[in-house]
C-alpha cells in the first residue's frame, strides 16, 4: 500500500466525521504488510483544526487490541477503561489524551484487513449508535476502494513499465536475431561461392589439362618433322600425316579452350551480380543458363540423376538484381536437392517464367519430389524451421529466399505442394525492381 497515495481521502474522511458527528478526534490508520503494527496517517482535532501523522502502535504492546481488531467488524468501546477490548490503552494512550469513548471500524478490502477509522470523544463519554456506525462504515467503505484504485493505477503503472521493458528486451533480441541471421546468410552465401569456384576449378582443369595435352603433342610433332627435315627424311607421307595431327591437335584446343571461356564467363557474370546489389537489366534465361552451367559439377556428384528444364522464352529482359536473384535460386535449388529426394535415385527440376500482365512475371522453380505437407506450408519460411537438422538443413535457405524476394526484389513468393505431388515455388516478381 502506499499510503501517501490516499493521503487527502484520509483528510477528508477525519474532518468529514469529526464535523458531522461533533467528535474531537478522528483518525485513519493503517495496517503494516505484517499486520503487526498500525500507522496513523492522518489525525484531526476538530476544537483546533490541525492535522497530525506519524504514530505506530505495535502488536507486542497491545497483543489482545490487535486480536479484536483482525476479527471484529468493529469496536465500540463506550466505556473503554473498563472495556476488555481497550482496556491496553489506557495508561498509554486514552489517559494522556483524555479519550473517554472510543469508535474503531476496521477498514477491509475483500478478506484483506487495511487499516481502521478511529473516533474518539475527549471530556465526556458517549454511547456509540447503530447510525454512527454506520456511517464510519460507510466512509471505511469508500476509503478501501479509493486504496484499492490507486492500487490498481499503481500496478497498471507498473504493468506499463514492464510490457514497455519487455518490448525494449524482444525489440534488442529482434535485432540480434536478426543480425545473426544476416550474417549466417552472408556466410551461407560466401560458402556456397567458394563451393562454386572450387567446383568451377575442378571443371577448369579437364578442358585446360587437354588443351595443354594437345599444345605439347603439337611441339612434339613440330620437333620431329624439323628432324626429319634436317636430314632429309621428311617425305610425303609424314607430311601429310603432320598436317592431319596438327589439324585434330589445333581442334581439341579450340573446344577445350572455348569451354574454360565460357565457364569463366558464366562465373564472371555471377560473381560480379553476387558482390553488387545494384539493379540492372538483364535476360533472365541466359542468367538462369549461367546459374545452371556453373551449379552443373555440384549436381552431377549429387546421388540423385537429375533432369534439367528450362522453360523461359529467350529476350525477357528483367530491370532487378540479377545476384540477389541468383541467390534467391540456388537456395531454392538447394533446397530441392536436401529435401525433395530422399529414397530415389532420379528426379526432375524445372525452372520457368511467364508474364503475369505488363508488369510483373512468375517464375517457377518446381521438383517432382516427395512434396510437402499442407499443414507445414505456413512454416517452411520460418526461421529455423527443417526437417534435416544435422544432415545439410539450417532452417535459413526458404527464410533468406522470402527475404530477399520480398523486400530487395519487391516480389512475393508462395508454394504449391501435396505429399507425393512434388513443389513448386512462385516467385511474383515485378519487371523492374524498386
Amino acid at each position: 500500500m502506499r499510503l501517501g497515495q490516499v493521503e487527502p481521502v484520509c483528510r477528508f474522511i477525519t474532518e468529514e466525521l469529526a464535523a458531522l458527528m461533533g467528535v474531537e478526534r478522528v483518525s485513519v490508520w493503517f495496517f503494516n504488510d505484517r499486520q503487526d503494527e498500525l500507522h496513523l496517517q492522518d489525525l484531526f482535532r476538530l476544537s483546533c483544526g490541525t492535522h497530525e501523522q506519524g504514530a505506530v502502535l505495535h502488536q507486542t504492546a497491545f497483543a489482545n487490541e490487535f486480536h479484536h481488531l483482525l476479527t471484529s467488524r468493529y469496536v465500540d468501546a463506550h466505556e473503554p477503561y473498563t472495556d476488555p477490548r481497550t482496556q491496553g490503552y489506557v495508561e498509554p494512550y486514552l489517559k494522556p489524551n483524555g479519550i473517554t469513548s472510543m469508535l474503531d471500524v476496521v477498514v477491509r478490502q475483500g478478506e484483506e484487513l487495511l487499516g481502521l477509522i478511529c473516533m474518539e470523544h475527549v471530556g465526556r463519554s458517549h454511547f456509540w449508535q447503530e447510525s454512527e456506525i454506520l456511517l464510519a462504515g460507510q466512509l471505511g467503505d469508500q476509503l478501501s476502494l479509493t486504496c484499492a484504485m490507486r492500487e490498481l493505477k499503481r500496478r497498471e503503472a507498473e504493468l506499463r513499465g514492464l510490457n514497455a521493458e519487455l518490448e525494449q528486451r524482444v525489440q534488442v533480441r529482434s535485432q540480434e536475431l536478426q543480425t545473426a541471421r544476416m550474417s549466417l546468410a552472408a556466410t551461407e552465401q560466401a560458402a556456397a561461392l567458394s563451393s562454386m569456384l572450387s567446383q568451377v576449378a575442378h571443371e577448369l582443369a579437364t578442358p585446360i589439362g587437354n588443351a595443354l595435352l594437345a599444345a605439347g603433342t603439337l611441339q612434339g610433332d613440330a620437333l620431329r618433322l624439323h628432324r626429319q627435315l634436317e636430314q632429309g627424311q621428311l617425305g610425303r607421307r609424314a607430311l601429310l600425316q603432320f598436317f592431319d595431327d596438327q589439324q585434330h591437335a589445333a581442334s581439341l584446343v579450340e573446344r577445350s579452350l572455348q569451354m574454360a571461356s565460357e565457364r569463366l564467363h558464366a562465373l564472371k557474370r555471377f560473381s560480379a551480380d553476387s558482390a553488387s546489389d545494384q539493379r540492372r537489366c538483364f535476360e533472365l534465361r541466359r542468367s538462369v543458363l549461367d546459374l545452371i552451367e556453373l551449379l552443373r559439377p555440384a549436381l552431377e556428384r549429387h546421388p540423385v540423376l537429375l533432369q534439367w528444364k528450362v522453360e523461359i522464352d529467350p529476350g525477357l529482359q528483367l530491370d532487378s538484381r540479377p545476384g540477389q536473384l541468383g541467390q534467391a535460386l540456388v537456395n531454392l535449388i538447394n533446397n530441392a536437392l536436401v529435401h525433395a529426394f530422399e529414397g530415389r535415385t532420379h528426379g526432375c527440376l524445372r525452372i520457368s517464367a511467364r508474364l503475369l500482365g505488363a508488369t510483373q512475371l512468375r517464375l517457377s522453380v518446381a521438383d517432382d519430389g516427395c512434396g510437402i505437407a499442407p499443414a507445414d506450408h505456413a512454416r517452411v519460411f520460418e526461421p529455423w524451421v527443417t526437417s534435416k537438422a544435422g544432415r545439410g538443413g539450417t532452417g535459413q535457405g526458404l527464410p533468406i529466399v522470402r527475404q530477399i524476394v520480398e523486400r530487395q526484389l519487391g516480389g512475393l513468393i508462395h508454394l504449391e505442394s501435396a505429399l507425393g505431388a512434388g513443389t513448386t515455388f512462385h516467385l511474383d516478381l515485378p519487371l523492374r525492381a524498386p
